[in-house]
């Protein structure tokens, strides 16, 4: 302000406000078993030091894009493989981008889910034309003719599928087989039909038993 003596003054001054920086914590995911179609929520996985919230991308590479898909925090599991997850968060008015950090997660094969019916066949069943004691094993059921009324089997791995009839005191084998088919079954008995499926896709190997009783 004014006086009788002085003329009025100001001053004014620049203050630079520097924005702070933030970082990331990311640990590395355990690795999940994989199941079709399974999803999960990774808005949990990592944090940023500022508490600003984490936005999440897929790799692009093709081991990425094979095994899953991202949209907002939910990872939808496609295939067995290693998928890279990359965290950011791009900072406000306080703080700084962060630097991105990228983690792998890793996708393992899953259980497969086997069934196989029983049967019931008769000793003296025979194809036409073959010996008795031959006859044929269960049919895919995803995959059976119209019509088929048989016994099935259920699977949701890939991996080749083959048969044993084995003595279900001693678990040996007791017949042959050769493809879908099976021949010379000793005689009349109770028997463990066991369904055997190679590795697949994305499933481990695994087996499925059932009775099989010839009269």
């Amino acid at each position: 302000a004014e006086s009788p003596n002085y003329n009025a003054a100001s001053i004014s001054q620049t203050m630079d406000i520097t924005k702070s920086n933030q970082t990331i914590t990311f640990p590395t995911p355990q690795p999940v078993t994989y199941s079709s179609g399974a999803t999960i929520n990774i808005s949990s996985f990592a944090s940023a030091s500022s508490n600003l919230p984490i936005t999440y991308t897929l790799g692009n590479d093709s081991y990425s894009q094979y095994g899953a898909s991202l949209s907002g925090t939910t990872l939808t599991l496609s295939n067995v493989s290693s998928v890279t997850i990359i965290a950011s968060q791009s900072g406000d008015n306080e703080f700084n981008a962060a630097p991105p950090v990228s983690r792998q997660l890793l996708i393992n094969a899953g259980t497969p889910n086997l069934t196989v019916d029983n049967m019931t066949i008769q000793y003296a069943y025979s194809v036409q034309n073959v010996e008795p004691g031959y006859f044929s094993m269960p049919l895919n059921a995803a995959t059976a003719p119209s019509g088929y009324n048989g016994p099935e089997y259920t699977t949701n791995s890939d991996g080749t599928v083959n048969f044993e009839v084995q003595d279900p005191s001693t678990n040996a084998v007791v017949a042959y087989t050769n493809g879908n088919y099976v021949w010379e079954i000793p005689g009349a008995g109770t028997y463990n039909l066991v369904m055997e499926q190679a590795p697949g896709t994305n499933y481990v190997a695994g087996t499925a038993t059932s009775t099989l009783t010839v009269t």
